[in-house]
């Protein structure tokens, strides 16, 4: 007979314990774990069913929390539930940090320190940011089990005579993320904003990044940008981010941020991490000869630092903005309704559907990726030598379209 041997948590077992992309847990036993973030955070975390519903209570951060300690919580919500009460939602539990009378604000915060690890820095401030600036206001000190449908559309409503129409359906999503928490945790008994419909909300317009897709008008542009250098107080740095954004077609903010430790001379590949990507999965891009030719030259130049475009201002330790390859953009001459950064993207996919590319090939190099995840992962395996060919034949178009 086959026996499983679950190993309890040690202090030398919990220490080896390293970050890693994701989070992911440890068991102690008896539903108790050590949930291990990817900033290397360490929490203590009950899970359990309360009337058939999985919960999830956070006991506190490790090692504030020692081993004995988190045992001992349990064994406390261990009785509490043999006495068909909910740890979570018990009042007169000293650990318990929410009730059935918490605030809506109270709730979120709980639910935003438990998920905070898990995000990317500008995703965690955004989050935070549309929650104070336009939930709190309205909903943040009202008791979460309270809180009806028809205040959620009000207070949506406010933000749409704003015209804040991009920034609403994500805010609204925050509100139905934290009801579903509290739901999940027996505080609330429904998820009001769940209920609450897009229809009635104008729709936002969407937006049109301007681009070309004229091989003549393009070959202008790449001209303006290949002697950005010679006619413009720029950066090296600058000049070759420009020059080599049209090579690998990649949102602003991912060519922008791209740090050594992404680029892969050895395989001729850039691989930008998950937590850079909008799809939160690693984009490879395949580097053409001369995408190679130009990092190398650039390693050279700038290479002992972290960042592939850092930043030229003196003792600043960030990588160029977006904003400083916008300014250059017009600088050349090349306006608004002409040419935009992310305009690169939308003439690549084009064009390269123009020279009869396979358009699977061109989605993916565009990282507008599968979500289905083991399909993904068969494309990204499957297709990366197509990527490669086309990439290298892409480079040698535009370099062709200079010299013609």
């Amino acid at each position: 007979m086959l026996f499983l041997l679950i190993m309890k948590l040690n202090k030398t077992l919990i220490n080896s314990y390293k970050p890693r992309s994701t989070l992911y847990r440890k068991l102690d036993g008896h539903g108790l774990y050590i949930e291990i973030a990817k900033s290397g955070t360490k929490t203590w975390i009950h899970r359990y069913s309360f009337e058939s519903r999985p919960t999830m209570r956070i006991l506190g951060h490790y090692p504030d929390i020692s081993i004995a300690k988190a045992r001992e919580l349990l064994h406390e919500d261990k009785k509490l539930l043999r006495q068909k009460i909910n740890p979570m939602v018990n009042s007169h539990n000293p650990n318990l940090p929410l009730n059935n009378h918490s605030s809506f604000k109270e709730v979120f915060d709980e639910w935003y320190e438990l998920k905070v690890d898990t995000w990317d820095k500008e995703y965690a401030k955004d989050v935070k940011e549309r929650a104070v600036s336009y939930l709190f206001p309205d909903l943040g000190a009202r008791v979460l089990g309270e809180i009806k449908t028809k205040e959620i559309i009000m207070t949506l409503k406010k933000m749409e005579k704003k015209g804040v129409l991009n920034t609403l359906s994500k805010v609204k999503s925050i509100a139905t993320r934290v009801f579903t928490y509290g739901v999940g945790l027996g505080i609330c008994e429904y998820n009001p904003a769940r209920d609450v419909p897009m229809d009635i909300f104008k729709r936002a317009k969407k937006v049109h990044y301007a681009h070309i897709t004229d091989p003549r008008e393009f070959r202008e542009v790449l001209k303006k940008l290949s002697v950005a250098g010679d006619k413009l107080s720029i950066s090296y740095e600058t000049y070759m981010a420009l020059n080599l954004l049209p090579h690998v077609f990649l949102r602003v903010a991912e060519l922008t941020d791209l740090s050594w430790k992404e680029v892969d001379f050895e395989n001729r590949l850039i691989r930008i991490h998950p937590e850079r990507m909008k799809m939160r999965r690693e984009h490879i891009v395949p580097m053409s000869r001369y995408v190679e030719e130009k990092l190398k030259n650039l390693y050279e130049y700038s290479g002992k630092g972290e960042w592939v475009f850092p930043s030229p201002a003196i003792n600043v330790d960030k990588p160029i903005t977006s904003n400083t390859l916008l300014q250059t953009l017009r600088k050349l001459g090349i306006n608004k309704d002409k040419m935009s950064l992310h305009g690169f993207r939308h003439s690549a996919s084009t064009m390269l559907n123009e020279m009869d590319f396979p358009s699977h090939v061109i989605e993916l190099q565009l990282s507008h990726a599968d979500k289905n995840s083991s399909r993904s992962t068969y494309n990204k395996a499957t297709f990366l030598e197509a990527r490669r060919e086309m990439m290298e034949k892409w480079s040698r178009y535009l370099l062709n379209l200079i010299t013609e």
